[in-house]
C-alpha cells in the first residue's frame, strides 16, 4: 500500500478517535450537570498550524493502543464502585465504543507491519500425531 494512502486511514482513524472522545465527554459532563455537579475544567491546550506530526505514525498508533486499553481497565474499575446504574450503563456504552475503535487500529497496525501477531498457543494434536 503506498505510504500516502496509509497516512490517509492513520489520520482518518483519528478522527474517528477524537469523535469518540467528545461523545465519552458529552456523556459524562451530562451526567453532571443533570445531578447539578459542575464538570472538570479542561487544560489548555491548543492545536499548531504544523503540518508535520510530531512523532511516527506506528508509535502514535501505539500509544492510542496503550491509552485505550487503560481508559477500558479504569472505567471497569471505576464502574465496579458505583453504586448508580445509570453510570455503569452509559461507561458500558462508553467500553463498547473504545473496544470496537482499538480493534479497527489493532487491525490498521497489524496490516501496515506495525504490530506483530502474539504468540500462539502449540497445536498439541499435531505434536502429538492425534
Amino acid at each position: 500500500m503506498p505510504k500516502w494512502q496509509i497516512i490517509k486511514k492513520v489520520q482518518k482513524y483519528f478522527i474517528k478517535g477524537k469523535e469518540i472522545a467528545k461523545k465519552q465527554i458529552e456523556t459524562y459532563t451530562g451526567i453532571l450537570l443533570k445531578n447539578d455537579m459542575q464538570p472538570s475544567v479542561r487544560i489548555g491546550s491548543h492545536v499548531t498550524q504544523s503540518q508535520v506530526a510530531p512523532f511516527s505514525d506506528k508509535l502514535m498508533m501505539y500509544c492510542v493502543y496503550l491509552l485505550n486499553g487503560f481508559g477500558l481497565v479504569g472505567g471497569s474499575f471505576g464502574t465496579v464502585f458505583t453504586l448508580r446504574n445509570d453510570i455503569s450503563v452509559k461507561t458500558a456504552m462508553v467500553a463498547k465504543d473504545i473496544f470496537l475503535y482499538t480493534n479497527e487500529g489493532i487491525d490498521l497496525m497489524i496490516k501496515n507491519g506495525w504490530m506483530e501477531e502474539p504468540p500462539q498457543t502449540e497445536d498439541r494434536a499435531k505434536l502429538t500425531g492425534d
